[in-house]
């Protein structure tokens, strides 16, 4: 910053600035590929098979944490939690598996292809025309 403000310099930061302290989850081993690829399985529920996923990015992830116990201890629902490290990511793969598919050959690669329903939250909202991305 010093660099950019005081000597000119040209260069970019990306900064995030939130107004919760909490710590951020460990990553789970062999999970690399996924956070570099848009999205990684942080917990799988502890009753089996999950019923549910539920996608959290940013700061609404330790909410999709609390939601899966939630449904666990109150509604005896299983319940996967998904960390979204970029829904442009995933964005781009839905799009080029929704190109294969109209070609006759695609196959999500990221564990969210079974039929159970999935919920993606996240704080920053904006419109999208392409919601469908996840199915």
């Amino acid at each position: 910053m010093r660099r950019m403000l005081t000597q000119q310099s040209d260069e970019f930061y990306y900064v995030t600035v939130m107004n919760e302290n909490y710590a951020q989850p460990a990553a789970p081993s062999g999970a690399r590929e996924g956070i570099l690829r848009g999205v990684y399985c942080l917990r799988n529920s502890p009753r089996g098979h999950a019923r549910v996923r539920l996608l959290g990015s940013g700061t609404i992830l330790r909410e999709a944490l609390a939601a899966a116990e939630l449904l666990e201890a109150d509604f005896g629902i299983a319940s996967d939690v998904y960390s979204v490290t970029s829904f442009t990511e995933l964005r781009r793969e839905a799009m080029e598996l929704g190109r294969a598919a109209r070609l006759g050959a695609g196959r999500c690669r990221r564990g969210l292809s079974s039929s159970c329903p999935k919920m993606a939250c996240r704080s920053l909202l904006r419109r999208t025309t392409s919601a469908r991305c996840l199915t």
